[in-house]
C-alpha cells in the first residue's frame, strides 16, 4: 500500500468518525420531559427523581419516597429517644487467676484483684478456693472456675 492510499484511508476514517459522533452523540431536544419545562431551573431532587423513574424496571412506588427528607442516611437506624442510649451493666465475670493462701486468698476477676468480702459489679466474693471462686449476686450463687490456657 502506498503512502497516498494510506493517507486517504486515514482521512476517510476520520470523516466517518466525525459523522458517527454527530449523529449519535448530539444532544436531542427530548432530554427534558414537557412536565418539567418550567421557568425555574430543575432542582437536584427533580432531576434525580426523573432519572430514577426512567430506570424504574422493578416497579418501585416513588410516590411514597417523594415526601421523605433528602440527605438522610437510610442505613442508620433512627433514634426514638433523644440523648445517649442506656448501657446495660455486664453480668459476665471473667476469672483470670487465683492467688491462694489459707490466710488471705485473692482472685483476679474482670482484671481486678479481689479478696473475700469484696464487691465486683454488684456481686460479693463469698469464698475463694484453690480452683474456684464463689460469688453472691443478689442471693444467687455464681461459681467461677479457672480455665486452663
Amino acid at each position: 500500500m502506498t503512502e497516498a492510499k494510506r493517507k486517504k484511508l486515514v482521512y476517510l476514517a476520520l470523516v466517518a468518525a466525525i459523522i458517527y459522533g454527530a449523529v449519535n452523540f448530539w444532544p436531542s431536544k427530548k432530554s427534558v420531559p414537557p412536565e418539567y419545562k418550567t421557568i425555574a431551573p430543575l432542582t437536584a431532587q427533580q432531576v434525580a427523581l426523573h432519572k430514577a423513574r426512567q430506570k424504574n424496571a422493578a416497579g418501585i412506588d416513588f410516590a411514597k419516597y417523594d415526601t421523605l427528607q433528602w440527605g438522610t442516611d437510610p442505613f442508620r437506624a433512627a433514634r426514638t429517644n433523644k440523648g445517649t442510649p442506656k448501657k446495660h451493666p455486664t453480668r459476665s465475670y471473667d476469672l483470670s487467676g487465683i492467688i491462694y493462701s489459707p490466710a488471705y486468698p485473692l482472685a483476679v476477676i474482670n482484671r481486678k484483684t479481689v479478696g473475700v468480702g469484696d464487691k465486683i459489679d454488684n456481686a460479693r466474693v463469698k469464698k475463694i478456693e484453690k480452683t474456684k471462686v464463689i460469688l453472691d449476686n443478689n442471693g444467687t450463687e455464681l461459681t467461677l472456675t479457672v480455665n486452663r490456657g
